[in-house]
């Protein structure tokens, strides 16, 4: 196998179409659909299915992304510390963020980055926790921005947020008072996310040590809807502080603190212990690490 036909099948994968993958790679699409032949009969696999929009890639397709994606980036980083011109930083870097923090600081930290440094070519991905801790170890992402998991074996953790919880209920909900104990919460009528999502598992794990339980009415996902249907509705909600501002711009919604306000969250920047990052990768991260920690240096509620 090539290092060229790995560049051709990774892009092909994540373009998903042989006019786009061969557009990126600036190639014909002859040239590109016969090095996907070989490397099919290759491996005498089926990498991808072809269909009238583009291509699906198969399972073992899915497979071998993952496993090429790594041996590629460290080859472009290696290339890159090679041929790189002191201050001219050049490269591809692949960060991941959850939604929380990429709505408050992501088009800030790519517009100011890409003026410094044009000639670095970004992949920014939002996801769960979860998902962008295993991207990570698995090579997929240079970094990821999450919520501190309770495991990060083979990772190196940096906590660059610490916030706290706030409730905050809209104008439809009764008063409440602005320190509201940590009992009544189960009283609420709740609106929360998910199980599957970062802040619905801190949530449920400090409930636990206070020895709550919490029945939400509704479950989503996505912050911004939760402010919504909290500003318009009579439901409560539980929102890291930076969050809260975000979706309050209208002020909209009234925000409370909770009990001795010892509920906070903790957002950390993750980085593989094993592959070490470029100078483009590192000196995106630098920033947007800046940036986030600029969200703490706001004046409280």
């Amino acid at each position: 196998m090539e290092l060229r036909q790995i560049q051709y099948f990774v892009a092909l994968y994540e373009e998903r179409s042989v006019t786009r993958a061969a557009r990126r790679l600036n190639i014909v699409q002859p040239a590109l659909s016969m090095q996907m032949t070989k490397l099919e009969e290759n491996w005498g696999q089926q990498l991808f299915v072809r269909h009238a929009r583009g291509v699906e890639p198969t399972p073992i397709g899915d497979q071998m992304y993952k496993l090429f994606l790594p041996i590629l980036a460290d080859f472009y980083k290696a290339k890159e510390r090679l041929i790189q011109q002191p201050g001219s930083l050049k490269g591809h870097v692949r960060v991941g963020l959850i939604k929380s923090v990429a709505q408050n600081v992501l088009v800030t930290t790519l517009l100011d980055f890409q003026r410094m440094h044009p000639k670095v070519t970004l992949s920014i991905e939002e996801g769960l926790t979860d998902y962008l801790l295993q991207s990570t170890l698995a090579g997929l992402l240079d970094a990821a921005v999450t919520n501190a998991p309770k495991r990060s074996v083979g990772l190196d953790m940096e906590i660059v947020l610490d916030e706290p919880m706030l409730l905050v209920v809209g104008a439809n909900h009764h008063k409440l008072p602005s320190k509201v104990s940590v009992d009544s919460l189960s009283t609420l009528n709740l609106a929360l996310p998910t199980h599957n999502h970062g802040l619905r598992r801190l949530i449920d794990q400090w409930a636990h040590e206070m020895g709550l339980t919490l029945v939400p009415a509704v479950e989503i996902d996505s912050m911004i809807a939760m402010g919504g249907v909290v500003a318009g509705g009579a439901y409560a909600t539980l929102m890291p502080e930076s969050v809260v501002r975000y979706v309050n711009r209208e002020q909209l919604l009234t925000v409370h603190t909770v009990g001795n306000q010892t509920f906070r969250r903790q957002v950390v920047c993750l980085t593989s212990t094993a592959r070490p990052m470029s100078e483009s990768s590192q000196a995106f991260v630098n920033l947007l690490k800046q940036n986030i920690k600029r969200l703490s240096l706001h004046q409280a509620f």
